[in-house]
């Protein structure tokens, strides 16, 4: 009788071990505020960068990816590395054209805010691809480079400027 008394005792005090509706609450992690937004009107930080949200990088991007960045509005530098004259006949909007042909090219890269991020592009990437090396050696730290160049672009429908 005894021993019939301590298995059901224990049996009792199993099941509700096992209770999936336990009474305790989980513990909340304390939840960080974010900082208060303040205005400044100091013409310092309405013009410095917003600096990108990832560690250093050199990332090969699609036409569609690349497309993303200006739904997004992201802080963007566009570097078209094709001729005046491909330039000319249609580019990204906003885009600067830095040929990398040109003499001049490294010096003028060098010119270029190396914190700053940058797509990068030619025709179809092929010097894109080998102006990628430039930009290393310079320094530069946030480098997206138009895998497919402007004619994946142009291929995806997006839009261009002249």
């Amino acid at each position: 009788m005894k021993r019939s008394k301590l298995t059901i005792a224990l049996a009792v005090i199993a099941l509700a071990s096992c209770d999936k509706h336990s009474s305790e609450e989980p513990v909340a992690e304390p939840q960080q505020k974010a900082p208060a937004k303040t205005e400044s009107t100091s013409e310092e930080s309405r013009t410095k960068p917003v600096p990108p949200l990832e560690e250093p990088f050199m990332k090969d991007i699609d036409a569609k990816q690349a497309g993303e960045f200006f739904k997004l509005q992201r802080p963007l530098v566009v570097l078209d590395v094709r001729t005046p004259g491909e330039f000319a006949a249609g580019h990204l909007k906003g885009a600067v054209n830095l040929d990398f042909n040109s003499a001049a090219f490294k010096e003028e890269l060098a010119a270029l805010d190396p914190e700053k991020t940058y797509l990068m592009h030619c025709q179809s990437g092929g010097r894109s691809g080998k102006a990628k090396a430039a930009f290393t050696e310079l320094g530069f730290k946030y480098l997206y480079h138009l895998d497919g160049g402007y004619a994946a672009w142009e291929d995806a429908g997006l839009p261009t400027e002249k």
